[in-house]
């Protein structure tokens, strides 16, 4: 199967699924151009990014442009994992990185949950414009603040990784879910909040 068929196939998926737990846009078509930010493979995760398409008079799509994701592009230097105490449990990765080369300040950050492992990805495949100025400019370290899709995991040991080099693990002690006490349970005193929570006006 040729890249032009795969991308098809991807493309046809990404009209049909939704994207989640990432910071980038949704495949957007303007009428003339069909762009998807990010496509997965079966073998890689967030391999192309900023996919480009247009449609031909016949009805097919013409890749136009794509970027392949870069390996190595930020030394993970620490990664910390906070926990809330009060269910349901959020959770965030503090992470500390270096680039490894001159770099625009521009991240692309994506999560996918795979078994019990939460795979945090951060790229970025924009390099300062002109050889001269980007070798005077001197990479910064930068910190990012990464939320983890906890809401409705299961009780269990689950693990993180970031970018393939950095791992951990952590516990959830029961399954993360909100418990909401059913309308009929609950005890009114009559004021004119209460009266329309059973209506469901006063619910947000």
């Amino acid at each position: 199967m040729t890249l032009k068929n795969i991308f098809l196939i991807l493309v046809i998926q990404f009209l049909t699924l939704s994207i989640a737990h990432s910071n980038e846009k949704n495949p957007l078509f303007d009428g003339t151009m069909l762009k998807i930010p990010i496509v997965d493979t079966q073998e890689h995760f967030g391999l192309y990014q900023n996919v480009e398409f247009k449609p031909l008079a016949d009805g097919k799509w013409e890749i136009v442009g794509y970027n392949k994701r870069e390996e190595g592009i930020y030394e993970i230097e620490t990664v910390n994992l906070f926990l809330t105490e009060e269910p349901p449990i959020q959770g965030f990765l503090e992470v500390t990185a270096f680039p490894r080369d001159c770099r625009m300040d521009t991240r692309l950050i994506r999560t996918q949950l795979v078994g019990d492992t939460f795979n945090v990805f951060i790229d970025s495949n924009k390099p300062y414009p002109g050889t001269s100025s980007c070798q005077k400019m001197k990479p910064l370290p930068f910190a990012e603040i990464i939320p983890l899709p906890l809401y409705g995991i299961k009780s269990g040991d689950y693990k993180y990784t970031v970018n393939g080099e950095y791992q951990g693990v952590f516990n959830v002690s029961s399954d993360n879910v909100l418990e909401i006490q059913p309308l009929e349970d609950r005890e009114w005193d009559g004021t004119v909040a209460d009266r329309n929570d059973v209506h469901g006006v006063g619910l947000r």
